[in-house]
C-alpha cells in the first residue's frame, strides 16, 4: 500500500561518498519537517513553496536555532542528513572554554566535546541548575558530524528521575 509520501519512490537516491552513505532528494520533493543540508548546516524545513520553477525554503538550523532561508531551482538535489538525539546528565562545566562534561544515561561513558548552547535561555538553565546542585539533563542533537545541546531539564529529585527521563523523553523545555 502506498502512502503517497515523498520519502518513498524512485527519486530518492543514495550514493557512496567515502565510507558513509548519503541520501539525495530533489528540492521539489522536500516537505515540511524534513531535514536538509544547506551549506553544511543541518536544517529542519519550517516552510517550503514553489514559485516560477524556484523552491523557497524557510528553515531552522537544528544546531544553533538560527533561521536559514534558501532559494534554489526545483531540480537542485539536497543531501538528507542523518539526525540523532541522545540524553545526558550534566556533571561538569568548564567556564574557561565553555565546554560541558556529560554522562550518557543509558551507558557509562562521558563526553567533554560539547559546548554550552548559544541560546541564552538554555545556557542559563544549565549553568544555574548546575550551580544550585540540581540534576540537569540535556538532550544533544547530532548531525553532519556536529553536536549541540537543544533541550534542557532541571530536576530537584534524585529518585527515579533518570528512569523517567530515559523511558519517556518528556518534560524537556526547548
Amino acid at each position: 500500500m502506498t502512502t503517497g509520501s515523498s520519502h518513498d519512490g524512485a527519486s530518492r537516491r543514495a550514493s557512496k561518498i567515502g565510507n558513509r552513505k548519503r541520501t539525495l532528494r530533489l528540492a521539489s520533493e522536500i516537505v515540511l519537517n524534513d531535514h536538509i543540508d544547506i551549506k553544511g548546516k543541518p536544517c529542519r524545513v519550517l516552510e517550503a513553496y514553489t514559485k516560477r520553477s524556484l523552491r523557497y525554503f524557510y528553515t531552522i538550523d537544528i544546531l544553533t536555532g538560527y533561521i536559514v532561508w534558501s532559494i534554489v531551482p526545483t531540480s537542485t538535489k539536497f543531501v538528507i542528513p542523518d539526525v540523532s538525539t541522545d540524553i545526558y546528565q550534566l556533571i561538569g562545566i568548564s567556564y574557561k572554554n565553555h565546554s560541558v562534561t556529560l554522562l550518557h544515561l543509558s551507558s557509562d561513558y562521558t563526553r567533554n566535546d560539547i559546548f554550552l548552547p548559544e541560546d541564552r535561555q538554555l545556557r542559563n538553565l544549565m549553568v544555574n541548575g548546575f550551580n544550585d546542585d540540581k540534576i540537569v539533563y540535556v538532550a544533544v542533537v547530532s548531525s553532519l558530524g556536529k553536536d549541540a545541546v537543544y533541550r534542557v531539564q532541571v530536576d530537584d529529585k534524585t529518585d527515579s528521575a533518570i528512569s523517567h527521563v530515559v523511558a519517556n523523553n518528556v518534560g524537556f523545555k526547548e
